[in-house]
């Protein structure tokens, strides 16, 4: 039999005249063709395998436009082929193009998709920008047996055990988009050269960026749970899409960062950072350091410190228990199997001291620190006391995969995590940030993420100092920017107003250093906390710039009273 290979070119309109395109490489009834009759599922009415496959993907590119003003055309071919069980898909970028006129950087490449949009034009007419293959090995194949399921729905209602193709679509999308690191397993730069992603990755060991550091330094990073990303914007997204945790352990000196889930025993981390020394528990009993044994040796010179347990035969909470006991402020129970993740629980939870559990890797390396170092706990939003979140660093360098993705342990689970989780949802999240930052034109951010110089860049025509008042309304450049008004636009809006009985005031949801105070008082001397006794600091997240309103009617309070609305800057530095 004669098999050709079709072609089957779909332009899917863009913003700013240019264009997403899709180029399908499969053949006659494979792949994106596949001829099998389906039935319909989760919004996806297509009737055959490949048509549910191509609207999936058609529904992927559409969600990408909807965050994304294109200024250059962005073609991406597509294909089901041969993978390796374990890989779902795959991206790879067309080609890569530095110092080119348009470029924010020099001596950086960019990914062939994000040099089209800088330059407003098609730089490669001939190619491709971005090329998707997913794995066609899927589950009950002959070579896959236990390969991938895919779900092709479009509601992200995943079944247990598949994996949802859309998420994966979009988390491919994003790697041509640009959110790579070509760095090599030497942590060295392609030919010499920084990439715009690896542009952005920090160093929290050696508190510098990735170009600041030297070779040798490079080398050992790259394989450390110390990497993060340091995009402004994204930091100031951070806080408002990651939920509390991982627990992040870094020694004060600067040596050592460990990026660990938390245990379900104990109690949460603080919100200020802990700070004690650390010692290894010896209970008396050979492996002296697993603590199911009582009473402690050197259980009076556990007191104030940080106690560091091996994972032995007793319960977790028995471990916890003793040292806390002993006077440990904080445990630390590394695990005593090679290249596995400890989670830490228990029946019950009687510890009422933070207990974090760490892999065995981990626990030498706290072990192998000067004795008596003290270690900084801190309970972040999945990222560093900067709030730069973590990148992939598995201790195997695996191309394609390490630095290129978020750090696994993120809560939740993200788009760009290594794998696809089924909780994650098929949202771009953290991912619209690093791609603003790298040069590409995102709108629609659902969540904060600027502060006001940002805000700035997209007001040119307002002066840039925060008292300045660009449009004559007086309402000053900094007011402005944290209600969500145009700077350029002469309609004063007062700070508070009052609308069917309520107070309200007009929030910009998309500051991510703005914090909002209103108080009331029957004399303007004597000011306090506004309704019922509370003081209210805003950092809700609205689609639009809302009006937030306290549900007592002012009509209820007995005597005059005066309101004020008090904003402050809160920015990273």
């Amino acid at each position: 039999m004669k098999l050709f290979l079709v072609f089957v070119l779909f332009l899917i309109p863009g913003g700013v005249g240019a264009q997403f395109s899709l180029q399908y490489l499969d053949g006659a009834g494979s792949g994106f063709f596949a001829g099998e009759a389906v039935t319909p599922v989760g919004g996806n009415e297509g009737t055959t395998l490949g048509e549910q496959r191509r609207l999936v993907l058609e529904e992927a590119v559409r969600i990408w436009e909807e965050y994304l003003e294109l200024a250059g055309p962005v073609r991406i071919d597509a294909r089901f082929s041969a993978l390796g069980c374990s890989t779902v898909a795959n991206a790879v970028v067309g080609s890569l193009l530095r110092d080119f006129p348009e470029a924010p950087e020099p001596a950086t490449w960019y990914v062939a998709a994000l040099v089209n949009h800088l330059a407003g034009e098609d730089r490669f007419p001939n190619q491709g920008e971005i090329l998707i293959t997913v794995n066609r090995n899927v589950a009950g194949s002959a070579a896959c047996p236990f390969g991938p399921r895919f779900y092709y729905g479009l509601d992200s209602e995943t079944p247990p055990g598949q994996v949802n193709l859309l998420a994966v679509l979009l988390h491919e999308i994003a790697h041509g988009l640009g959110f790579t690191s070509f760095v090599d397993g030497n942590g060295e730069p392609l030919e010499g050269y920084l990439d715009a992603f690896s542009r952005f990755i920090f160093d929290e060991q050696a508190n510098a960026s990735w170009e600041a550091l030297g070779a040798a330094e490079r080398t050992t990073a790259a394989f450390r749970p110390a990497l993060t990303w340091q995009g402004r914007g994204t930091r100031l997204a951070a806080p408002h899409v990651l939920s509390r945790g991982p627990e992040v352990i870094k020694v004060e000196s600067g040596e050592l960062v460990v990026l660990a889930p938390p245990a379900a025993i104990g109690i949460p981390w603080p919100e200020d950072p802990l700070q004690a020394p650390w010692i290894v528990v010896d209970d008396g009993v050979d492996p002296a350091s697993d603590a199911c044994s009582a009473p402690f040796l050197n259980a009076a010179a556990i007191a104030g410190k940080v106690a560091l347990i091996d994972r032995g035969t007793c319960p977790f909470v028995e471990k916890a228990l003793r040292a806390q006991e002993a006077g440990a402020v904080a445990v630390i129970i590394a695990n005593n199997v090679p290249d596995e993740p400890l989670l830490v629980g228990g029946e019950t939870n009687p510890v009422t001291i933070p207990v974090l559990g760490v892999t065995q890797a981990q626990g030498a390396a706290l072990r192998a620190l000067a004795a008596g170092s003290e270690l900084v706990f801190t309970s972040g939003e999945g990222g560093s006391l900067a709030r730069r979140p973590f990148l992939n660093t598995p201790a195997t360098f695996e191309a394609s995969s390490s630095l290129s993705h978020w750090a696994p342990e993120m809560t939740p689970d993200l788009l760009m995590e290594p794998s696809i989780s089924p909780s994650a949802d098929a949202v771009p999240d953290l991912c619209l940030t690093v791609l603003r930052e790298m040069g590409w034109t995102v709108r629609n951010i659902p969540f904060p993420h600027l502060d006001y110089e940002m805000w700035l860049q997209d007001n040119p025509l307002s002066p840039p100092e925060p008292g300045a008042d660009a449009d004559g309304d007086g309402v000053s450049n900094f007011e402005e920017y944290a209600r969500g008004t145009a700077a350029d636009e002469r309609r004063k809006r007062p700070g508070l107003s009052f609308a069917d009985g309520a107070v309200v005031f007009r929030l910009n949801h998309q500051a991510g250093d703005v914090a909002w105070e209103v108080e009331e008082s029957s004399d303007l001397q004597q000011w306090g906390p506004l309704l019922g006794g509370e003081r209210e600091e805003v950092s809700e997240v609205a689609e639009e710039p809302l009006l937030r309103e306290w549900a007592q009617p002012v009509g209820e309070l007995e005597g005059r009273r005066f309101f004020r609305l008090q904003i402050r800057g809160d920015g990273l530095d």
